[in-house]
């Protein structure tokens, strides 16, 4: 069974964000470095799964155009997965 870590951001423009890490069957380990109620910046670092598996990003579709894709590699503090929708 994997083992897994959600962490929801509250934000201005978009509402709610969920951002959900989740580590692969051997190794089940998580380090999360948010705690309730803290404020976030772009580019936080939000915690990292030791050999880790995958970060699933929960975003409004209505809201944010996506620079990614199912598949893509992305790059903490490097990668920008998606930006405000073009009104």
């Amino acid at each position: 069974l994997n083992a897994s870590a959600t962490i929801r951001v509250a934000h201005a423009i978009l509402g709610e964000c969920v951002i959900r890490q989740i580590t692969g069957f051997l190794v089940r380990r998580i380090l999360t470095w948010t705690e309730k109620g803290c404020s976030l910046r772009i580019g936080t670092r939000l915690g990292m799964i030791l050999l880790g598996s995958r970060a699933e990003l929960e975003l409004p579709k209505d809201k944010v155009e996506l620079w990614v894709r199912v598949g893509d590699h992305v790059y903490a503090g490097k990668t920008i997965v998606a930006a405000y929708a073009s009104k």
